[in-house]
C-alpha cells in the first residue's frame, strides 16, 4: 500500500471512542449499541474508534469484539469513518482481529503496544509489522503509556512513519511536548489523534489532526 493513495482527510475531525453497552449479566447489549451509533452520528461526529479502552475491549472475548464491530459497521452504514482497535498482548490474536476488521470494510485498524510482558522496542516494531503484513488496512499506533507502562522513542515513531501502511498514532498522553516532537519528526502526513479530552485544545495547538474521545 502506498501511503500517498490513502485519503487522510477522512481521518480528520472528532471521533468517538465508543462505549460497549452491556446487560446486567455482562452480555453485550447490541440494540443499545446500535442506538448509540445512530445517536452519535446524529450529533455530527466524524467517525468511531471501536473496541478500545473506553469500549472495554480487553475484558471482552475476541468473539465479542468481532460481534461488536460488526454491529457498529452495520449501524453506521458507511456514513462515517471507522477505526477498529485490534490490539492484544498476543500478536496472533491481534492479526486475527485485524483480518476480521478488514473483512468488515473498516477504514483503518489500530493496536495498542504489547503490554504486561517486558518487550523490546524491536519486538514492538515487529508486532506492528506482523499485523500490517497480514492485512492491507492502514494502521494507527495506539500510544497509551498510562495504561500500558510503555513509552516509545522518537526514533520509533519516525521509523514507523516511513512504513507505507502506518498512517499515524492515537496519542493518549498528557505530554503534549512529546506530541509536538512526533509532529516535527514525522511530518504533516503522519496523523496524530489527541486521546485525552481534557487537553484537546492544547493538542490541537501541538499539531493534532483530530481527537478520539469518550462519548459520555
Amino acid at each position: 500500500m502506498d501511503q500517498k493513495t490513502i485519503d487522510n482527510h477522512k481521518f480528520h475531525g472528532i471521533f468517538t471512542a465508543l462505549l460497549t453497552p452491556m446487560h446486567e449479566n455482562g452480555d453485550i447489549d447490541f440494540e443499545s449499541l446500535e442506538r448509540l451509533v445512530e445517536h452519535q452520528i446524529g450529533q455530527g461526529i466524524h467517525g468511531f474508534y471501536v473496541g478500545g479502552s473506553t469500549g472495554e475491549g480487553f475484558i471482552l472475548t475476541s468473539e465479542e469484539r468481532e460481534r461488536a464491530l460488526e454491529t457498529v459497521v452495520r449501524a453506521a452504514a458507511g456514513r462515517v469513518t471507522i477505526i477498529a482497535h485490534v490490539g492484544c498482548i498476543s500478536t496472533r490474536e491481534s492479526i486475527r482481529l485485524a483480518k476480521h476488521a478488514e473483512l468488515q470494510g473498516v477504514d483503518a485498524v489500530s493496536a495498542v503496544v504489547p503490554f504486561y510482558y517486558k518487550v523490546t522496542t524491536k519486538e514492538i516494531r515487529e508486532h506492528y509489522e506482523a499485523i500490517m503484513a497480514a492485512v492491507q488496512s492502514p494502521m494507527l499506533v495506539y500510544h497509551f503509556p498510562g495504561a500500558t507502562g510503555v513509552s516509545l522513542s522518537m526514533d520509533f515513531y519516525e521509523e514507523m512513519s516511513r512504513h507505507p501502511q502506518c498512517i499515524g498514532v492515537k496519542f493518549t498522553s498528557l505530554n503534549l511536548f512529546e506530541m509536538q516532537q512526533i509532529r516535527a519528526r514525522c511530518g504533516r502526513d503522519f496523523l496524530i489523534f489527541n486521546g485525552h479530552d481534557e487537553v484537546y485544545t492544547g493538542g490541537a495547538y501541538a499539531g493534532a489532526d483530530g481527537a478520539i474521545g469518550s462519548d459520555v
